[in-house]
């Protein structure tokens, strides 16, 4: 029978065992120890040559504009070097990632030439180190259940029975609050601030201080708007300002009345 010795490196603390003690590994009994990190390295692998171009074409693939129809070539994406590497990612409490940069070209309406493409960054992407975690703030994860979006505008949109369409703009900033605006029932607009209750427009507007004058002159169809005006349309700015601290503060009580 053969025996290998090896000894272990832990912690020095009551309940782990001395930095000193030798441990005894059969190797008839397992002649073959499997490399558990394949699995994870294999999926990582597949996301990056598959999965995240297919992604990428599902999410910017002929977008229409006003002014044309936005092209990608996904295949052709770039991930720049890392900015430090692992060791250095936990000592500074950084996170392993990369900025995703992908060719888009915007195709005018008509025109039958070559598009030119032109590389965007559009976020970060976390990367996999050699022994199958993630580096996140200086801490390792084996899994992300949650991804944050980087700051930027996105759009999206929701089927509705009867074939309806309803439109999503979220606002992600980098600090501080996100608001997204969502057309419900008649198409009104409504506004809703991170997870709390949503409001009218014209109140979000008024508590910004943006006048009639100021919509006259910005908005080019005022007939979207007009549907809006059902949910409130508050005389002063104060008034507004007043009612968003009313509904932040109803909001927080039903909160804690739930954690209680």
């Amino acid at each position: 029978m053969v025996k290998t010795y090896y000894r272990k490196k832990c912690k020095t603390s009551s309940f782990l065992p001395s930095p000193s003690r030798l441990h005894i590994i059969n190797t008839e009994m397992y002649p073959y120890l499997p490399d558990l990190l394949a699995l994870q390295l294999e999926s990582f692998r597949f996301f990056l040559e598959k999965a995240l171009i297919e992604e990428i074409e599902n999410g910017f693939q002929g977008i229409p504009t006003s002014q044309g129809t936005l092209q990608v070539d996904a295949r052709h994406y770039k991930l720049l070097r890392p900015r430090y590497p692992p060791e250095m990612c936990l000592e500074n409490i950084q996170s392993y990632d990369a900025r995703l940069y992908i060719p888009l070209a915007l195709v005018p309406h008509g025109s039958t030439g070559q598009p030119r493409f032109s590389y965007y960054c559009i976020g970060k992407i976390p990367l996999l180190t050699e022994r199958g975690n993630f580096l996140i703030n200086g801490v390792r994860r084996v899994v992300l259940n949650q991804m944050v979006r980087c700051p930027n505008i996105y759009y999206k949109v929701h089927l509705l029975p009867r074939n309806k369409r309803s439109y999503i703009v979220s606002f992600v900033s980098d600090r501080g609050v996100w608001i997204r605006f969502e057309r419900g029932k008649g198409d009104a607009i409504f506004v809703r601030i991170n997870d709390y209750k949503k409001i009218g427009l014209f109140i979000f507007l008024r508590a910004l201080g943006i006048t009639d004058k100021i919509l006259r002159e910005s908005v080019s169809s005022h007939q979207s708007l007009w549907y809006s005006l059902e949910q409130g349309d508050p005389s002063t700015r104060r008034a507004a300002l007043r009612y968003l601290g009313w509904i932040f503060g109803t909001t927080e009580q039903s909160r804690d009345k739930r954690t209680s």
